[in-house]
């Protein structure tokens, strides 16, 4: 909740703090401790907004501050979801400490899947310790 309402803009400075603080007590007043859901739905959908990745944050901006060409739109995705797939893969070995079953059950991809996968970047599940990788 506290970092929901740090990444918030707040347009309405404290007022708008205040009344959203207000507001989330009153309709949830059988609960102890106010949680993102307890959030007006326009707040929770603002939030939502702001947290999705903006396509400028996912690598294009290498190509434009060097001045080059902006690369294919085939080459970009595949760079892109190339560095999706290991950044997942790193998270999801380490969550599960190397559980390829737990793996498989989480991702929902098939065992076979994960290992092509993770043999293409080259992820080793024993060292699931992704510090160490």
């Amino acid at each position: 909740m506290i970092e929901s309402l740090h990444s918030y803009d707040w347009p309405g400075n404290i007022r708008e703090l205040v009344n959203l603080l207000e507001w989330s007590i009153t309709s949830a007043p059988e609960v102890s401790i106010i949680h993102g859901k307890h959030l007006p739905l326009n707040i929770r959908a603002r939030l939502a907004k702001s947290s999705i990745t903006k396509p400028r944050d996912l690598g294009i901006q290498i190509y434009m501050t060097q001045k080059e060409k902006i690369p294919e739109f085939k080459e970009m995705k595949e760079k892109i979801l190339s560095g999706f797939e290991k950044k997942y893969l790193l998270e999801l070995i380490e969550y599960t400490k190397g559980n390829i079953t737990e793996a498989c059950k989480i991702s929902k991809l098939s065992r076979t899947r994960i290992y092509s996968l993770l043999k293409k970047h080259e992820i080793s599940r024993l060292g699931w310790d992704v510090k160490n990788i």
